[in-house]
């Protein structure tokens, strides 16, 4: 007896089993419950795909805007240089000016007097170039442990990341964006992981309806169905793993699902007598027709065609088909005005894309960042003349004195071609002692040269960026708003799929 008792229990268990799962309604209910799964995976790939979508629009910004601080680095670089060996140039010639100076001071003393202003004039030449120097050079360019385009790249990373675009330098890597990358690459494969999810949703719903067609053979309708449910979990299952977010709306779903399956049955007959009454009032039947209607759903003996279809002979005589047939209308108009809103969203959501391009380009249309670096050049030289004018007024006032003997041809001609030079060659020159001379000028501004490339570059490569940020964050605005749309859309189609 004691080991009996199990296997009937087992058995009872298993026919309890196989006479649900032998009801009619029972793999439509499972097929309604796949197709909501199958809805709710779509809408989450829909939005894996916007995500993924927003985060390289993000990383070709980034990438813009490096290159843009890269140009402007390698110009930097450039003009670095360039003061650097003029400075160096200036330096040695005031040093064998005055070497030249301490040897001929006892022989001639006025030479010695003569060689050391050219020598002061040389260290002032030198020091024009320290404020540009300072200015234009890369921070670390000393460090001799690495190359010229590891050093750039570090100075763009590190400018970048003090933007808070999450850009980071490391030696052994080949981009300051492997973060990102990595982000976009995570988001991608969870992307094809949903979008092959709704595949394999689809395939249990297949298994559902092949287990409905073969209700004359009951062992193979079994097997079909336990297929389908397993199908089905494994596709829960995997979807959840990729998106934790899903995995929360497949239970509110399904919590949905149970919630309503009881209730349906306490609304049974409020809903008989609200179908009734709305027949009656439209006009869809009399008050004797819907009297007559007993059930919620009488039988149907019309020939059956497929899984979910059957021909109609007639036309439908219930108080409650004729609720039904109202309720998909309406779903039906919600749900086209609902996509009315979703195709509006994107379309605006695509212009301000559109957008992001457009003040891209127009910030490297408007960007003077090589410009002002070549007029620092020009501004140098004009300081350069007028630091060889002072000392050419200097030499003529020392050779005045003539005990020195200092021949005063050579200075006069040496003034002449001084005050020439000083005078502007062109409208580049005009230019460049207008600035030099204004608020911005190395004797009024106290981070000269900082202050005058600063006004010079107020709208370039940079605004034009932060405005096609605040595009993109427009943008996100607009998709934010589609994918709720989207969720209406969802919603209005499974809402169709169980009025089926």
């Amino acid at each position: 007896m004691d080991a009996t008792q199990p296997n009937s229990k087992a058995a009872k268990q298993l026919q309890t089993l196989q006479a649900v799962a032998e009801k009619e309604t029972i793999i439509a209910i499972l097929m309604a419950l796949v197709a909501m799964l199958g809805m709710v995976t779509a809408y989450r790939t829909a939005t894996a795909e916007e995500e993924v979508l927003l985060k390289e629009s993000r990383l070709t910004q980034s990438r813009f805007l490096e290159l843009t601080k890269r140009e402007e680095a390698l110009v930097r670089f450039a003009d670095s240089g360039r003061f650097e060996v003029a400075k160096g140039i200036h330096l040695q010639k005031a040093r064998d000016l005055q070497e030249r100076a301490e040897k001929a001071r006892l022989a001639d003393r006025g030479r010695a007097s003569l060689l050391e202003l050219q020598a002061q004039e040389e260290v002032a030449l030198a020091r024009i170039q320290q404020p540009y120097l300072n200015f234009v050079e890369l921070p670390g360019i000393d460090d001799k442990t690495l190359s010229t385009n590891q050093i750039i790249d570090r100075y763009v990373s590190e400018e970048l990341a003090a933007s808070g675009l999450g850009s980071k330098w490391d030696k052994r890597a080949g981009s300051i964006w492997q973060s990102l990358e990595e982000q976009i690459g995570k988001s991608q494969r969870k992307l094809v992981g949903l979008a092959l999810t709704v595949v394999v949703f689809v395939v249990a719903l297949g298994c559902l309806s092949l287990a409905e067609l073969w209700c004359q053979r009951r062992s193979l309708r079994l097997r079909i169905m336990a297929l389908g449910i397993v199908v089905t979990l494994a596709a829960v299952i995997w979807a959840a793993h990729l998106d934790h977010v899903g995995g929360w709306y497949f239970l509110g779903c399904m919590a949905v699902f149970v919630i309503l399956w009881p209730f349906s049955k306490l609304m049974r007959g409020t809903l008989q007598r609200v179908s009734q009454e709305l027949a009656t009032r439209m006009g869809f039947m009399s008050v004797e027709e819907a009297e007559e209607s007993g059930s919620l759903h009488p039988p149907e003996t019309e020939l059956r065609l497929f899984a979910g279809a059957r021909m109609h002979l007639e036309s439908p005589k219930s108080p409650f088909t004729c609720f039904v047939v109202l309720l998909i209308v309406l779903a039906v108009l919600c749900s086209a005005w609902v996509g009315y809103r979703y195709t509006f969203v994107s379309i605006e959501a695509d212009k301000s894309a559109e957008r992001v391009v457009e003040y891209i380009t127009n910030g490297g249309k408007n960007s003077h960042t090589t410009s002002v670096y070549f007029e620092l050049g020009i501004m140098a030289a004009v300081q350069e003349r007028r630091a060889r004018y002072q000392a050419a007024l200097q030499e003529n006032e020392l050779s005045q004195n003539s005990s020195f003997g200092i021949d005063k041809r050579v200075v006069a001609e040496t003034l002449y071609n001084a005050t020439q030079d000083l005078s502007p060659k062109d409208e580049n020159d005009k230019y460049a002692v207008k600035m030099l001379d204004g608020g911005d000028g190395p004797e009024h501004a106290h981070h000269y040269p900082k202050e005058l490339v600063l006004e010079r570059t107020i709208f370039g490569q940079e605004c034009g960026f932060a405005l096609s940020d605040a595009m993109d964050e427009q943008s996100l605005r607009w998709h934010n708003k589609a994918h709720w749309y989207l969720a209406g859309i969802t919603m209005f189609a499974m809402a169709l799929y169980l009025f089926g």
